[in-house]
């Protein structure tokens, strides 16, 4: 019980899911400004495969953690710093997908019968693939994958670097819940749809994150 509360501990988790939930609240804000419902069965289908993808790659890197031995410091730090880049390029990567429509399609690809189309990262709003104004379950599971992206890459450096499974699980599910609904609730009140982007905090998240594994052996 002591372990689960560790400052530490817990800090590491929190930046690592904090980071990767970023978007969470930015895909809450435009859907509320949109207008497009998300039930809360909904909703929780989001938090529990956000939840799953995270929590599996940080098992992962937890896993290949002994194989690296003296070298999982560095490997972490790597791993992170290379997603936080990514991150802080974010809005330039989205603004290409957008632009060039041609390149989600040339890079789609099926998760069971489901099809993970890759400008939802650029356009939340596609999620919404029948125009209903309201996301299903079904809708709902794409969405998650689209932004479990990074939390993927993210969670396997956080592994590595000694990120509690239990700590990722915990915050992952309730920041996921949380950022969406706290998004949501803004954007309803500003009710003007905007690109609201999330990068830069999530990068700078993570490259804090990496610091702290390295730098001071935390």
């Amino acid at each position: 019980m002591e372990a689960f509360f560790d400052l530490h501990t817990l800090l590491h988790a929190a930046l690592l899911v904090a980071a990767v939930s970023a978007d969470t609240l930015a895909v809450g804000f435009s859907y509320g400004a949109s207008r497009i419902k998300v039930p809360f069965g909904s909703l929780l289908v989001i938090a529990s495969v956000c939840t799953l993808v995270t929590g599996g790659a940080v098992f992962l890197g937890a896993l290949a953690m002994p194989v690296l031995a003296s070298a999982a410091g560095v490997v972490s730090f790597c791993l992170l710093c290379t997603v936080a880049c990514v991150r802080l390029c974010d809005s330039t990567v989205k603004q290409l997908i957008r632009c060039h429509p041609s390149l989600s399609r040339r890079l789609q690809f099926r998760f069971f019968d489901l099809r993970v189309i890759l400008h939802i990262c650029a356009d939340s709003a596609a999620a919404d693939s029948d125009h209903s104004k309201t996301i299903s379950a079904k809708e709902a599971v794409a969405l998650a994958l689209a932004l479990s992206l990074d939390g993927a890459a993210a969670g396997i450096g956080g592994g590595v670097g000694a990120v509690s499974v239990c700590h990722t699980v915990f915050f992952s599910f309730l920041f996921t819940l949380a950022a969406f609904s706290l998004g949501n609730l803004i954007g309803k009140r500003v009710g003007t749809a905007l690109h609201f982007e999330c990068g830069f905090i999530s990068g700078a998240l993570l490259l804090t994150l990496a610091c702290l594994r390295v730098f001071l052996k935390l």
